[in-house]
């Protein structure tokens, strides 16, 4: 995963420069970082079946310590990458959020307590699609907005886990039909 930028940029022809190798070191101690959490939850099953992986070998107080180094490489590594191709204040909102997300998910977990790393990783990957995705989200709320109608949210009333009604909000994507036009009167209660 991590040469991907590496191949990448020589496939399109890319010469030199330092742009692919940062974000291929960026990518590859991200990963390792989280590989390195979810390896301390095996730590009885790599001892049983003889393994070596990193907190067989230093034990987990430094296994984290490890995962916590990858993720300040993972961040320094994008924040140079900012600095050497110019990107601008944006992209270092980006990484300072990115930044935010490893710092709390890396707060979760302890030595002692290693049940939240599940939760950790849950958080910091859509904490991360969020940071993505926002920006495209915004681009699709003002087009609604200007596109006019009665708001952008939509709510709509769902039924989750033990029949618990839940409020549902989406954006809005369709425009807003009353009864009399509706090709779907009747058909279906949840529709009108």
């Amino acid at each position: 995963m991590a040469v991907a930028p590496v191949g990448g940029w020589l496939a399109a022809g890319g010469r030199g420069g330092w742009e692919p190798w940062l974000l291929g070191l960026a990518i590859g101690t991200w990963v390792g970082g989280f590989d390195v959490l979810y390896a301390c939850q095996d730590l009885d099953v790599d001892l049983r079946d003889g393994l070596r992986s990193i907190p067989v070998r230093f034990g987990i107080h430094r296994a984290l310590a490890i995962s916590r180094a990858m993720h300040v490489v993972t961040i320094a590594c994008l924040a140079a990458l900012g600095g050497v191709a110019s990107l601008g204040p944006v992209y270092f909102a980006g990484v300072a959020g990115v930044a935010a997300l490893l710092v709390w998910e890396q707060s979760l977990v302890r030595a002692d307590d290693l049940s939240q790393v599940k939760r950790a990783f849950d958080i910091a990957v859509s904490g991360l699609a969020l940071l993505v995705v926002a920006p495209i989200m915004a681009l699709c709320a003002l087009a609604v907005r200007f596109e006019g109608g009665p708001g952008v949210i939509f709510r709509q009333p769902r039924v989750g886990r033990d029949g618990a009604v839940f409020q549902c909000l989406k954006l809005r994507s369709m425009r807003p039909a009353n009864e009399t036009d509706s090709a779907t009167k009747g058909a279906n209660a949840r529709l009108c």
